[in-house]
């Protein structure tokens, strides 16, 4: 992926759908922000991986094979309370947005119907939203201003 480096901004998406996950690697792939993705295909891989690495935003699948629905929000929050949950679904359904962004994921992206623009948006929001888990935040700020600088 052409978006890595040490100042993009980093990525965690938990996805245990090979296709659902290439699919949004490509759609990251032509976004203009600079981003580090990493993929996890369960809640408690992902749990254990933020545990050691650096992340500014979640990116987490509805329906894995350990958690469902809001669950698995509340268990993320209830570990990393300043981290950043976008939620990740192929349900195109207003009260379960609701009912999602109500239990404080960030945004409700309804899987093939968002854009590299829309996504650049979305992910850009949530990483001002949150606060680093590790590092100091003017480094996550400098991934900010580059990822929006790397847009115009």
């Amino acid at each position: 992926m052409g978006h890595t480096s040490l100042d993009a901004a980093k990525i965690l998406l938990i996805e245990d759908d090979e296709v659902d996950a290439l699919l949004f690697q490509r759609t990251l792939a032509d976004c203009t922000g600079r981003y580090e993705l990493d993929v996890c295909v369960t809640l408690d891989s992902a749990i254990q991986w933020i545990l050691n690495h650096e992340c500014d935003v979640v990116l987490l699948d509805y329906s894995l094979p350990d958690s469902f629905g809001i669950e698995g929000l509340r268990k993320l929050q209830s570990r990393f309370a300043d981290l950043p949950v976008v939620m990740l679904t192929g349900l195109d359904d207003p009260q379960t947005s609701l009912d999602a962004r109500e239990s404080g994921a960030h945004a409700y992206v309804v899987k093939g119907q968002f854009d590299p623009v829309e996504l650049d948006e979305t992910l850009t929001s949530a990483i001002r939203s949150g606060r680093p888990l590790h590092g100091d935040q003017s480094r996550t700020r400098s991934r900010l201003r580059e990822t929006e600088d790397a847009k115009r």
